[in-house]
């Protein structure tokens, strides 16, 4: 029973040390997608809520059993005859270290910073900038756009 309890604690802190992960296919996809189809995608293909809902921009939400330090909120922007744009707020439990290095996998170059608070991160016409410190709550943004 004792080694039952003790494997049962230990697999439970070993789940909340993982950070949650930045899916990049999805990211992708919504740089590319129509609005018409777009609510569809996130709701159904990636278990997003709608958070607001507008002509040219939509706000989703995810977080993983009512846990905020777990929460994702993207924002897609379609301005007028460019691709989308997106605005992302992941909260403290992703890990910022690993989506760097992800994009440094995918391809992307390091550029610095832009003086704006942002890390530039750029392959061929694709733009990831990931602010460089977390807001007070431990969120971090990410903007990602796709040059024409």
């Amino acid at each position: 029973m004792k080694k039952n309890l003790g494997l049962l604690l230990f697999l439970f802190c070993i789940n909340f040390g993982f950070s949650q992960k930045l899916d990049f296919k999805l990211l992708d996809q919504l740089t590319e997608l129509s609005f018409v189809s777009i609510d569809e995608y996130m709701t159904e293909g990636y278990g997003f809520r709608i958070l607001e809902s507008k002509a040219r921009e939509r706000t989703y939400v995810r977080n993983y059993n009512n846990d905020f330090d777990n929460a994702i909120i993207i924002t897609v922007l379609r301005p007028e005859n460019q691709k989308n744009i997106l605005d992302i707020v992941i909260a403290k439990n992703y890990n910022v270290r690993e989506i760097k290095d992800n994009l440094l996998s995918r391809g992307y170059e390091y550029n610095g910073n832009n003086g704006y608070g942002f890390i530039v991160y750029k392959k061929e016409k694709s733009t990831y900038l990931i602010s460089k410190e977390p807001n007070k709550t431990g969120a971090t943004q990410i903007m990602v756009f796709t040059e024409w």
